[in-house]
């Protein structure tokens, strides 16, 4: 009886261990298939997918160089492909039918988009004047390796532009302006001008001065400041031309730089002005800092003690005029490139304070220093309410608050030169008018760092300050605007007359 039992109990083990064996053996059938779906994913994506993708790259030449110079040239693009990933670039230049190859790499897997930056010709190189073409070529990863093409063609000049100054005589101040004329060729739409030190003073076509000019194209004038701190140990005035691909030159002038006296004159603040005026203008210079910043603007509180109230005329004195002159600069750029104005500008009416431009106004509070600011135009102590009229022909160039100057209005007269009125109570005007000497511009105020009533009237050239007194002054601006064009047409042989006259 036991005997049989063990038989009966012999099969039963063996079927048991063959269904084990097959349960072993589907378990490892469904972890090898699951261990290839990865494989299968990665094979779809690199192969597959690659063999399907047929989208060439895409290369973008957002900012050539405008040619090819004495200087080697800049030469950047960008190379994106989104599926497969950029493979290989390869640039070429091409000029009269000979081909180079300046450039070909590999680029490293998994890249989808590169920039590359190359340098191109100068003098030692083998390029000619003339043209020449610059083609790009990308291939990406793909299985039937998709190819994209984008050429551009560039000048190259290695000819720097030819300067010769045409008057010979460029007396000036400190704070001062003089006019030169001077021929140059080869500008191609470049640039010239003149440098006083780190300042540059664009030039214009003659012509846009004065219609008799029209016949010589290559005639050029530039009106130019030598700012207060000139220093003619350290500084140099010269003419100065860039032409369009960059080849640049200069031509030294005579000129003569004579001294101007600025003092230092003592304001004293009294701590009724200080309370009213600093915390509006305080909260104005954070709003202006942040904008300027691109931030958000810090919270404005009240100043609490006299101590906070100095601290601030502080920080106003000496952050808030410069953080002004960064925001005007783009401003002056929008000159207009022609002559408003003919007669000699006016004053405003009211009575001159004696503070004289480029002094240095040091303000104090009792004993205490709270800072300088030089002064930039001239002051009058106005009636309230009364009339602000231009000092000349010209166009609204801005209208609105600046800084410490409150209220504020400022006409271009043309080639780079503007009248700015501050302290304003309102504004008559706006953006873009065009007004004639005379006119009513605004009111009176006494906005911004004014304790009373009061215009300021500054005088720019290509945003530099330079001396009101010239450009009221009927034979200054005979002797140094308008006998100088007559002067120069002598010069250049378009009237009769002694060029040294």
């Amino acid at each position: 009886m036991s005997a049989s039992r063990n038989e009966f109990a012999r099969p039963r083990t063996v079927e048991r261990v063959k269904r084990g064996w097959r349960r072993l053996f589907n378990l490892v059938c469904v972890l090898f298939v699951l261990s290839l779906v990865p494989l299968a994913v990665y094979t779809w994506n690199r192969y597959l997918v690659t063999f399907a993708e047929r989208e060439a790259p895409e290369i973008l030449i957002t900012k050539p160089p405008p040619g090819v110079g004495l200087e080697p040239a800049v030469f950047t693009f960008t190379v994106r492909d989104a599926q497969a990933g950029v493979d290989e670039i390869i640039v070429r230049t091409e000029q009269s039918g000979e081909i180079e190859t300046v450039y070909q790499q590999r680029v490293p897997s998994k890249t989808k988009e590169t920039e590359v930056s190359i340098t191109l010709g100068g003098k030692q190189s083998r390029l000619r004047e003339g043209t020449m073409r610059v083609m790009v070529l990308a291939f990406d990863r793909a299985f039937w390796s998709n190819s994209a093409q984008s050429s551009t063609e560039l000048v190259v000049d290695f000819r720097a532009p030819d300067i010769e100054v045409v008057t010979q005589q460029h007396n000036a101040v400190r704070g001062g302006v003089e006019l030169v004329f001077y021929k140059v060729a080869g500008e191609q739409n470049g640039y010239s001008g003149v440098a006083v030190g780190p300042e540059l003073f664009p030039g214009f076509t003659a012509a846009k001065l004065d219609q008799e000019f029209a016949g010589l194209s290559d005639l050029r004038f530039a009106l130019f400041a030598v700012p207060w701190q000139f220093d003619d140990r350290e500084h140099v005035v010269k003419v100065v031309a860039r032409d369009v691909v960059g080849n640049t030159s200069s031509a030294s002038m005579y000129y003569r730089v004579r001294d101007r006296g600025y003092r230092q004159r003592e304001v004293q603040l009294s701590e009724s002005f200080l309370r009213s005026q600093v915390d509006p203008l305080y909260e104005s210079y954070l709003r202006d800092l942040a904008r300027l910043q691109g931030s958000e603007a810090e919270k404005f509180v009240p100043a609490r003690t006299l101590d906070e109230v100095l601290g601030r005329t502080r920080i106003l004195l000496r952050d808030y005029p410069p953080l002004v002159e960064t925001a005007l600069k783009p401003l002056f750029h929008r000159t207009k490139p022609e002559r408003f104005w003919s007669e000699p500008f006016n004053r405003v009416v009211g009575r001159r304070l004696p503070y004289d431009f480029g002094d240095t106004l040091l303000y104090r509070f009792g004993e205490v220093e709270l800072g300088r600011l030089r002064q930039s135009g001239t002051s009058y102590r106005t009636a309230p309410n009364e009339q602000i009229r231009a000092a000349n022909a010209g166009q609204v160039l801005y209208a609105g608050e600046l800084g410490l100057r409150g209220k504020t209005l400022i006409l271009d007269h043309g080639f780079g030169l503007m009248t700015l009125y501050s302290h304003l109570q309102s504004i008559e005007c706006k953006v873009g008018d065009r007004v004639e000497p005379g006119a009513v511009i605004a009111v009176a105020g006494s906005s911004g760092w004014a304790g009373e009533p009061q215009t300021d009237l500054e005088f720019r050239l290509h945003g530099i300050p330079v001396r009101p007194e010239e450009w009221w002054d009927r034979n200054w601006l005979k002797g140094h605007i308008e006998d100088k064009i007559a002067h120069a047409k002598r010069l250049v042989g378009l009237t009769a007359g002694n060029p040294s006259e």
